[in-house]
């Protein structure tokens, strides 16, 4: 979906008055805090805004005995600047407006829903709604509306990336879909699984309908975890070492393809393939050792008997992806992944944390979808690859301001990048790459 000229059916400016509107009363919660909350903020080292937040976030949490009501969120602004070529025009957009309510019950229920008011990435403007049964703190059962993911970064929730929006190997499975999870782990986390089933009532990153019933696992060792907390660095980052992968099988495949940068520029899309069935495969490994992280995931999925526009049937059996990256706390904060996904570090001092984080993506889809006509060189481009770097600072947690740089290059000229039309050699010259820059502000809470 090409969200031009911004991401949002908001206005962007609303998006970040609500941000603006979190700050303001992270600041009326400090003036009511009295001399008791900085003396509190002494005590912990907090800085005035991470004492601010923490004041809001008690403010908003209704607690009982025994039950805890939180009232939260994730609201994102980004300032775009997009290549000279790009079709869409630089500016404020609005990339996330998510409240969320939370309840929990003891450490044994805990029910979520979390609205999506942009509604450019959820249908219904609800993005999950699930209710959680633990029999077990090592054991999950989960119901509802929620996030199907077979690797780590789709697994992971936008705020806690170290990098500005998903890659391809997201892209290509991952959704948001009504069904079941029972996830659990052994060995104080060695070993961590998860079965899943989605019934086809779902969307995916671009907010379109995938009606593909899937069954899914995955799974997650780390064979020396023992390590993780002792030895050199090198025996700390094979402790923190982990390897596994996710498959899911498909009760069909009507359901489009479409892949975007992590910007939001489409590079492939197609119409629903309406194959008999499919799967998808998902290879997952990297490690997270004192600030530095690393992660490769590797996809490739099949779509089976798609109905052939040209001639007889086919399997659509090349869509594959892989992605590599790295994060790195500059300020020495500890980089973590747990549960099958990264998790956002906390800042260690008042002056807050500062991350970089590179990334490389690439997609190569198969050549029978254009040969079909399910798909033409223009919006699509048979291969293609993305290159992302991110400068980011978290003056407290859950609060992020952030640089970075987007570089596409795909094998066809596309118009969304100033091409002419439809398959070509490049032109121009450059009309089948973008380079573009993101400053973004985000808060969650």
């Amino acid at each position: 979906m090409q969200r031009n000229p911004g991401r949002s059916s908001v206005p962007a400016p609303l998006i970040l008055a609500a941000v603006l509107a979190v700050a303001s009363a992270t600041s009326a919660a400090e003036e009511e805090g009295g001399d008791g909350a900085r003396a509190g903020e002494a005590s912990r080292e907090e800085s005035d805004l991470e004492a601010s937040l923490r004041r809001l976030r008690e403010s908003l949490d209704t607690e009982g005995k025994e039950a805890t009501l939180r009232v939260g969120g994730v609201f994102i602004a980004d300032t775009v600047l997009w290549d000279r070529r790009n079709e869409r025009h630089s500016g404020l957009e609005g990339s996330a407006a998510r409240p969320s309510v939370d309840f929990r019950w003891r450490d044994d229920l805990r029910v979520h829903a979390e609205a999506d008011l942009l509604g450019a990435d959820a249908r219904g403007h609800l993005l999950e709604a699930w209710a959680e049964w633990r029999p077990d703190p090592s054991l999950r059962i989960r119901a509802g509306r929620m996030r199907f993911a077979l690797g780590t970064e789709f697994a992971t929730r936008e705020e806690d990336l170290p990098l500005a929006g998903y890659a391809f190997t997201s892209w290509l499975d991952g959704r948001h879909d009504a069904g079941a999870a029972v996830e659990g782990s052994l060995g104080d986390g060695a070993l961590w699984g998860q079965a899943s089933f989605a019934s086809g009532h779902g969307f995916g990153l671009d907010g379109r309908a995938r009606r593909s019933p899937w069954v899914g696992a995955r799974v997650a060792l780390r064979p020396f975890r023992g390590l993780a907390d002792r030895g050199a660095w090198a025996g700390r980052a094979l402790g923190g070492w982990f390897v596994g992968g996710g498959a899911a099988l498909l009760g069909d495949f009507d359901d489009p393809v479409v892949l975007e940068t992590p910007l939001g520029s489409t590079v492939f899309r197609t119409d629903d393939l309406g194959g008999d069935g499919g799967r998808w495969l998902h290879l997952d490994t990297g490690f997270a050792a004192g600030p530095v992280a690393a992660g490769l995931e590797v996809v490739r999925g099949s779509a089976d008997g798609v109905p052939g526009r040209v001639g007889a049937a086919f399997d659509a059996n090349q869509l594959t992806a892989w992605t590599a990256s790295t994060a790195v706390s500059l300020t020495g904060e500890r980089r973590e992944w747990r549960d099958g996904a990264w998790k956002a570090p906390v800042p260690g001092s008042p002056g807050g944390a500062w991350e970089f984080a590179l990334r490389y993506s690439n997609g190569d889809i198969d050549r029978d979808l254009f040969h079909q006509g399910f798909t033409t060189y223009d919006p699509s481009s048979q291969e293609f690859r993305t290159f992302s770097t991110l400068l980011g600072w978290r003056p407290a947690e859950g609060v992020r301001v952030a640089v970075g740089w987007v570089k596409v290059i795909a094998d066809d000229s596309l118009t969304v990048f100033g091409g002419p039309g439809p398959r070509s050699f490049p032109r121009s010259g450059d009309d089948d790459r973008d380079s573009s820059f993101v400053l973004r502000l985000e808060i969650s809470f």
